[in-house]
């Protein structure tokens, strides 16, 4: 009886956009029956209250307003950060830095920031250079600040005053020259010994000097 009174209070009229005639339908015979059933152990204004419930779901079937959550698909994690390009070493030549024309070491960039030279490890130090010409000099290679110095390094050469037993001190200079107490010195120059004897200084093509005593 209570399922043919339901029935005959919501006979589910489908309009556009809601649920089918045919689904409607068996919504109220199952509906119908439960309630058939139930009315053995509720009173009255429950029964009432279940339908004005079942009202509200029929008209919300009926406008399509009912709506049935869609299940997404997890959002992907962020793709992770592109790789970094692979390490390519990288020169650096280092010049005098009284003659840029001179370079005295080339030096390789390792991927950790260091230095080699010749694939040693190479924090500074000094580096011999040999010239076109055959010439070779020394020079002490520094890191301060981020940039190589190549500071040029005098080479001491002891010259014998002939039988005097005194001897004279010349160094050599980055362009090739010498100095004597720190003025330029030229091959044909003359000093004088501590006994007072005076030498002529020679330069042979051998890069070899040698003294001759001036007769006074």
């Amino acid at each position: 009886m209570v399922q043919q009174a339901y029935r005959a209070r919501f006979p589910f009229p489908v309009s556009g956009g809601g649920a089918s005639a045919e689904e409607l339908g068996q919504l109220a015979d199952i509906v119908g029956d439960l309630l058939a059933g139930l009315t053995t152990g509720l009173d009255l204004s429950a029964v009432l209250n279940l339908i004005a419930n079942i009202e509200s779901l029929s008209d919300s079937l009926e406008s399509g307003t009912v709506s049935v959550p869609v299940a997404r698909p997890p959002t992907p994690p962020p793709a992770p950060p592109p790789a970094p390009p692979p390490f390519r070493a990288e020169t650096l030549t280092v010049v005098s830095s009284t003659d840029a024309s001179i370079t005295v070491a080339t030096l390789m960039i390792t991927e950790e920031g260091g230095f080699t030279r010749d694939g040693e490890p190479f924090a500074g130090g000094e580096v011999t250079v040999t010239l076109a010409d055959g010439r070779w000099l020394t020079y002490a290679l520094a890191l301060a600040n981020g940039a190589w110095t190549a500071t040029f390094q005098p080479r001491e050469i002891q010259v014998s005053l002939g039988v005097s037993k005194d001897s004279v001190s010349l160094y050599t200079t980055e362009a090739g020259g010498f100095t004597h107490n720190g003025k330029a010195f030229r091959s044909g120059e003359t000093v004088t010994a501590r006994n007072g004897t005076v030498y002529r200084m020679s330069l042979g093509s051998d890069g070899m000097w040698s003294t001759t005593a001036v007769e006074p």
